[in-house]
């Protein structure tokens, strides 16, 4: 009698980073998914009238940190690469979860397009904030492990 192979041995990871084929300008449609994605679990905490734990946000941090490294590489290995003296390794990029790493590059897009003065979004006013909001984001979760799973596990 010959033995089934089990579902996890019959799933297949191909070891291409891009396994799927989406086209780096597509990746901000990842970053876009992931945001709203994080808004809309977010808004399920909110409308919960009870205390929540950190173990519930943990997954909304993570979504929205995860959106926003999206972003950061979408820009990176975007047209907004075009702008660097010097463009990162694609390899290098796609593997890495430091966003201060990514910001630093942004940072050098920004400043090459003379965008400094139009850079703000909600709770960022220029340039300088958005390096302080990296730069605490970093502290806390320089890996983008910290809200993914437990320590240790």
């Amino acid at each position: 009698m010959k033995k089934k192979s089990s579902p996890a041995a019959r799933m297949s990871v191909p070891n291409d980073l891009n396994w799927r084929k989406v086209p780096k300008q597509d990746l901000w449609l990842y970053a876009r998914s992931f945001h709203t994605a994080a808004k809309t679990l977010a808004g399920t905490l909110e409308l919960d009238p009870g205390p929540f734990t950190d173990s519930d946000a943990c997954p909304v941090v993570f979504m929205y940190r995860h959106a926003l490294e999206l972003h950061l590489k979408a820009l990176v290995l975007g047209d907004g690469g075009n702008f660097l003296a010097t463009k990162p390794d694609a390899l290098s990029v796609h593997k890495t979860h430091s966003a201060s790493w990514l910001a630093q590059f942004v940072c050098q897009i920004i400043a090459a397009v003379k965008w400094e003065e139009e850079f703000k979004c909600e709770s960022i006013e220029n340039l300088a904030d958005f390096r302080a909001f990296i730069e605490e984001l970093n502290a806390v979760d320089p890996g983008s492990y910290v809200f993914r799973l437990p320590v240790g596990a």
